[in-house]
C-alpha cells in the first residue's frame, strides 16, 4: 500500500478545501463529508495523485508526531475514504506527478499531528439527490435543463 496512488472518484464526488477544511459531497448517495487539520492535508495530497508513502513523508515534514501514528492515521483514513467510495486506486500516477516542497519548516512551526477524522453527514441527502444537476448530461451542462423537458 505504501506506493499505492489514489484518485478522487469523480464525477460522482465533488469537493473543495476552504480555510483548511475539505468539504466532500457524494452526488450518488447524497452524503457529505468534512475533513479538517491533517485530514484536509491528506485529501489535498490524494487529489494531487501522491502515493501513500509520499503523503506520510510530507505529513512528517508538516506535523509533529511519531511516524507510526501518522502512518496508522493515514492508512485508516484512506481505507475509510475507499469504503465510502470517495477515492479509488489509481495505477496511472504519471498523470499527477508528485511535486516536492523543499520549504524548510522548523519544529516550532509544525502543528501537532492529530489522527484524521472523516465526519459524515446525511441530513441533506434528500436535497442533494433532488438537485437537477444529476439530470443534466455532459453536452448540455449545468445549469441548463435537460432537453427532454415537455412544454
Amino acid at each position: 500500500m505504501d506506493q499505492q496512488h489514489y484518485k478522487i472518484n469523480a464525477p460522482q464526488i465533488v469537493h473543495e478545501v476552504i480555510d483548511g477544511e475539505a468539504i466532500i459531497i457524494n452526488l450518488e448517495s447524497g452524503n457529505y463529508y468534512s475533513l479538517q487539520h491533517s485530514g484536509s492535508t491528506i485529501w489535498h495530497l490524494i487529489g494531487q495523485g501522491w502515493s501513500t508513502r509520499r503523503i506520510i513523508t510530507e505529513l512528517s515534514r508538516l506535523y509533529r508526531g511519531t511516524s507510526e501514528d501518522m502512518e496508522q492515521g493515514i492508512t485508516e483514513l484512506i481505507e475509510e475514504l475507499q469504503q465510502e467510495n470517495l477515492i479509488i486506486p489509481c495505477d496511472d500516477h504519471a498523470v499527477y506527478p508528485e511535486q516536492r516542497n523543499n520549504e524548510i519548516i522548523s519544529d516550532s512551526e509544525k502543528k501537532d499531528f492529530t489522527k484524521p477524522v472523516l465526519e459524515s453527514f446525511s441530513d441533506m441527502q434528500d436535497i442533494l439527490l433532488l438537485d437537477p444537476i444529476h439530470e443534466v448530461d455532459d453536452s448540455s451542462g449545468w445549469p441548463n435543463p435537460p432537453n427532454d423537458s415537455a412544454e
